[in-house]
């Protein structure tokens, strides 16, 4: 039995449709439905075996409006090179299925129902939809690409506010409006087909999904053709839309939809058997951490303001941290210092002084080593990866317990090849990925690496979002952070490092904590304190999730209206997924409200749900929202033996790092329901009553 919705829900669904199908074509009127947040652009850019005279970490230019580029945008021409040495990775669905088999190209694009065979292009400067069957004057709301720039990992729309032409155009209806954003607001072609609507992006970008908002009355078939160019070539169609279609219904097409990815492990990990990565988590608090870029030796009084203040507990240094920057952190004399580095593909520092910058086997302090980054985004993956073996190879014989991490990039060649040569003939420890992205294809990144590390028995850390390009100010909200950060925990991932925490000149890029570049000692934002809180938060839940393993994500959507859809690379939630014996029911209490759900399981087979609220003011519709919502969990334990106590749940209060004992409201019998408040982008936290406590780590 899935969730189930009230029937008044579906009925209202309905009128809307039919609502929505008498509307005029030229400028109907709509329910609040689909979109992303417009102009999340930046890039964490900057190639990590860059030279040291002068590499940087490069967002790229965004002034045209559009996602970074490791170059500036205001040339009209393409863009050069690919995602920069940041911490890249793809963005949108997955189709979990058993572990074994997440064996499809992150290339691969899915299959069509009508018109010409799957293209392979996916990348274009130039998007045209021609129209050539429609029972009415043709009509776009919306026009939407999301993508990112060649070398960018930030996923936004880039259509919005781009240039556009068209086949003709009403006065009330210009070309721009099938890009302004505004749902109300419509392209009207002034006829009916033959009509075309082609979008200029400025620079050769990376396609990932297309998204149409029809205007069309009365409903019938049409026929849409989506075709791609670059520069001054030919169009190629990429997909045909032939199919009944209606005023106010979204039409998609997923370019890029990336690997498949594997959903479920086996069970829960062997204490007795973990390997160095997942030792160290075990034995350590959950790694949280900000880049720091380039800035040099820091004073004390930042070292502790970092630590004490900011609440991470690890320093996360770029390719030139090695030596003199993490001597400077480590010169402030704390007991509790920990940190990583970048070094190069050959294991080398930016900094000098040869092999992970002439630093001593186990320095005080020392976590690991961050080997190169994201191998594959600029040619040949497997080439990269086996150099970044090599320097594997050398730092492991030279500090034989450092954990060695490698980040890969989504949109990276090769990628699954990659993976599963890393997990299987690598002496690594850690997987690590990056995407700055605040849409539902955040989850299908998150699922694929979350299931290459539980395939390899790894651990999988992240790059949560927290910069802009250099002049661009649009930065993540609060609760944009906190659904990103804590979206990752829901994933079971233990590694968190805020991209950027400073980064210092020339390099592009912005920190979302600080008002200008460089200095650790200028004005922090309210961002800071921002992320400082949901780091104090997430140390408190990562004492669990440390000593966990991740069984099941699921995604619970609201009503599906107008192509709101099961978020790609996501699966919903049915009774016992995760291995959960006595959940018969989870639904938020309003009818349009999605939920993201996390089961995880102890070593001794205890079972662990995480609920959160998936809304933030960047995310898409029906989730771009900054609204609290109430979710409804109902259990049976008709079934549970008599050391579980079926009148309440233990609650890992993540504010105060306090378990507590929630009662539930009985439904009769041996049913029980739960009913809680959860803020935008938060999450609650619980196991069951059993004799076995919450399982916790180390602070």
């Amino acid at each position: 039995m899935k969730h189930c919705r009230p029937l008044w829900v579906l009925f209202l669904g309905t009128l809307l449709a039919c609502s929505a199908a008498a509307n005029d074509a030229s400028g109907p009127s709509r329910p609040d439905v689909a979109g992303g947040r417009p102009d999340v652009t930046g890039d964490a850019g900057g190639s990590s075996d860059a030279a040291a005279d002068g590499s940087t970490i490069d967002g790229g230019s965004t002034s045209d409006g559009g996602s970074p580029d490791g170059g500036s945008t205001t040339d009209p021409g393409p863009a050069d090179g690919g995602p920069p040495a940041d911490l890249g990775t793809p963005d949108d669905g997955v189709d979990p299925g058993d572990v074994e088999d997440a064996t499809a190209p992150p290339d691969a694009t899915p299959d069509t129902d009508a018109g010409p065979p799957p293209s392979t292009a996916t990348t274009a400067r130039y998007v045209r939809i021609h129209t050539t069957v429609s029972p009415s004057w043709v009509a776009w709301a919306e026009v939407q690409v999301f993508g990112a720039d060649l070398d960018s990992d930030i996923v936004s729309d880039l259509a919005r506010g781009r240039p556009v032409t068209a086949s003709d155009s009403t006065d009330t209806g210009p070309p721009e409006h099938g890009v302004d954003g505004d749902e109300e607001t419509a392209w009207n072609a002034n006829g009916f087909p033959p009509a075309w609507f082609e979008v200029d992006l400025g620079r050769t970008a990376r396609i990932e999904r297309i998204r149409l908002l029809v205007g069309q009355d009365p409903p019938a078939r049409t026929v849409h053709e989506l075709q791609l160019r670059t520069g001054d070539g030919a169009y190629e169609t990429i997909h045909t839309f032939d199919q009944p279609t209606e005023n106010g219904q979204w039409l998609e097409f997923v370019v890029i939809d990336g690997p498949d990815v594997p959903d479920d492990p086996v069970g829960p990990a062997d204490p007795d058997g973990l390997g160095r990565g997942l030792r160290w988590v075990r034995d350590n608090p959950m790694f949280i951490s900000g880049l720091v870029v380039s800035v040099g030796p820091p004073s004390p009084a930042h070292v502790h303001e970092y630590f004490d203040d900011f609440h991470a507990n690890a320093v996360h240094t770029w390719a030139r941290g090695l030596p003199g920057a993490i001597e400077g952190w480590r010169s402030a004399g704390r007991d509790d210092f920990r940190w990583v580095s970048w070094v190069t593909e050959d294991g080398t520092s930016h900094g000098g002084d040869g092999l992970v910058g002439g630093v001593p086997p186990n320095p005080p302090g020392r976590i690991g080593y961050q080997i190169g980054d994201e191998p594959g985004l600029d040619g040949d993956g497997m080439a990269d990866l086996r150099q970044i073996e090599t320097a594997a190879e050398a730092i492991r014989a030279h500090d034989p317990a450092a954990l060695l991490i490698v980040n890969f990039s989504w949109w990276a060649e090769a990628l699954t090849e990659m993976m599963d040569y890393y997990g299987t003939h690598m002496d690594c420890d850690v997987v690590s990925y990056d995407l700055y992205s605040l849409s539902r294809s955040a989850y299908k990144r998150l699922a694929y690496f979350r299931a290459a590390g539980l395939r390899h028995q790894l651990p999988y850390w992240r790059y949560i979002y927290s910069y802009e390009d250099v002049g661009e100010g649009v930065f993540p909200t609060e609760t944009d952070m906190r659904w990103d950060a804590l979206s990752g925990i829901v994933y079971g991932y233990t590694g968190h490092t805020w991209f950027v925490y400073q980064a210092q000149a020339p390099h592009a890029v912005v920190s979302a904590f600080y008002t200008g570049q460089g200095d650790l000692g200028v004005a922090h934002t309210a961002r800071w304190a921002q992320a400082a809180e949901i780091n104090r938060q997430m140390a408190h839940l990562g004492r669990a999730i440390t000593q966990l393993t991740s069984t099941a994500v699921r995604y619970i959507p609201g009503v599906s209206l107008f192509g709101l859809e099961q978020p790609t690379g996501t699966r919903d939630w049915s009774p016992g997924d995760g291995g959960d014996p006595y959940i018969t029911l989870i639904e938020p209490t309003g009818s349009l409200e999605d939920v993201l759900v996390g089961f995880f399981v102890d070593d001794v087979e205890e079972q662990y749900t995480i609920l959160q609220n998936p809304n933030h003011a960047g995310g898409d519709i029906p989730t771009e929202s900054t609204n609290p919502m109430t979710i409804r969990v109902e259990f049976d334990f008709g079934r549970a033996p008599s050391s579980l106590d079926p009148g309440t749940i233990q609650v890992l209060n993540h504010r105060n790092g306090r378990v507590e004992t929630r009662p539930l409201t009985t439904l009769g019998g041996d049913r029980a329901r739960l009913e809680v408040r959860v803020e935008a982008g938060d999450v609650f936290f619980f196991k069951y009553a059993t004799d076995s406590p919450f399982a916790l780590g180390p602070e």
